[in-house]
């Protein structure tokens, strides 16, 4: 899993945008700024499907969508794969900004499911907005996996961290240096 992008202004404040004050229109702009990355690092195989990271159905009715999931479907669109749209939240979680990372992961464990009728397919990248500790994708593909999922990715448009900067000598992606 990796973030794209470091989650710094001014692409937070275009993130807190789209989530906070509801600028839906940010959604697209924001995927297109995705799609280089995701091509220039191969970041992902050709026969892969996305998935969102699940808002609980009180928060995306409160908010209105979900912005894990426009981006996806503006990515699926822009990068020609299918999506997986399956993954559910099963349980209302805290906010997890201002937590610690063994915080995070006790939060959202156990807190997803696939609750499609069919399986997931074997290949699965999850998209989120903003990657922190991990521990939402982690509880996500954990779901995935116990679903039949057998190669899960990660990708967020930013990470509150050292984010993908390059390419090490080998070729393989490589990060900003904390």
């Amino acid at each position: 899993m990796c973030g794209l992008y470091a989650f710094v202004s001014p692409l937070r404040d275009a993130i807190h945008a789209l989530k906070y004050d509801r600028l839906r229109g940010l959604a697209q702009p924001l995927a297109q700024l995705m799609l280089p990355q995701i091509e220039r690092f191969d970041l992902l195989p050709d026969n892969v499907a996305l998935a969102w990271v699940p808002l609980h159905s009180h928060r995306q009715r409160e908010r209105g969508f979900n912005q894990a999931e426009l981006l996806t479907r503006y990515l699926s669109k822009g990068l020609g794969l299918p999506l997986a749209g399956g993954l559910r939240r099963n349980r209302a979680t805290p906010s997890q900004v201002g937590m610690e990372a063994e915080a995070r992961k006790m939060n959202v464990r156990g807190a997803f499911e696939w609750a499609a009728a069919q399986p997931p397919p074997e290949r699965v990248a999850i998209i989120d907005d903003v990657l922190t500790t991990g521990a939402t994708f982690a509880a996500c593909a954990a779901a995935l996996a116990a679903a039949g999922a057998c190669e899960i990715y990660g990708l967020a448009l930013a990470e509150a961290g050292a984010p993908l900067v390059g390419l090490a000598a080998n070729g393989s992606p490589e990060r900003a240096k904390r």
